[in-house]
């Protein structure tokens, strides 16, 4: 296999010229379902405002593509803050549906050695990285080829989604476990929730 070189595009132009080879190589064997599509990622780009594509181009020593990572930028908020998220793009909508490296099996592994300092390079312009949609055989992958003195790490869906905080064993009491504000605002969610959904059940965790 020759030399993998890896590349940012952030133009939706330059993002279009490559989109047949994208297709064709899709239609390969490449991993990825519909939402690793061109047709679905530039769609998603073209409809979420406020996103800043890092579409992540690997090229064999002929300029051939070989693998693509679709990242993007956008606002996320974490409690009160607003922070710039670098993410597998399309995860704010297809969250859960396989997002990832795009690459032919055999291409895999030379591929993300290629694409792991770059996406470094994507974070320096954001304020976390979070790729919750990647599977689990994916990340392994991903991880076992980080450059040394890369801080990523797996994280637990559960631990991914908010601060834990330890809850009494009877379930009754866990209302009672939240100061009062948090709990009125918790009951006018569940007014709302019910008023404009009454045939929906409401769980509170």
């Amino acid at each position: 296999m020759s030399d993998l070189t890896a590349r940012v595009v952030a133009d939706r132009r330059a993002l279009d010229a490559i989109a047949s080879e994208w297709t064709a190589m899709l239609e390969d064997g490449a991993t990825g379902g519909v939402f690793s599509t061109p047709e679905w990622q530039l769609t998603w780009l073209d409809t979420i405002p406020d996103v800043s594509s890092r579409y992540i181009v690997v090229s064999d020593e002929a300029g051939r593509l070989r693998a693509l990572l679709p990242l993007a930028l956008r606002d996320r908020r974490v409690g009160p803050f607003t922070l710039r998220a670098l993410e597998l793009a399309g995860e704010s909508i297809a969250c859960g549906d396989h997002l990832g490296l795009v690459a032919r099996s055999a291409d895999a592994e030379a591929a993300w050695r290629a694409v792991a300092p770059v996406v470094r390079q994507c974070a320096a312009d954001a304020d976390i990285v979070r790729f919750a949609s990647m599977d689990t055989c994916e990340a392994t992958e991903a991880l076992a080829v980080a450059p040394a003195g890369t801080v990523w790490s797996p994280c637990h869906p559960k631990d991914d989604v908010a601060p834990c905080m330890p809850l009494p064993a009877p379930g009754g009491d866990v209302l009672a476990a939240i100061r009062s504000t948090r709990r009125t605002q918790f009951r006018y969610y569940e007014r709302r929730f019910r008023a404009e959904f009454p045939s929906a059940a409401i769980a509170i965790n």
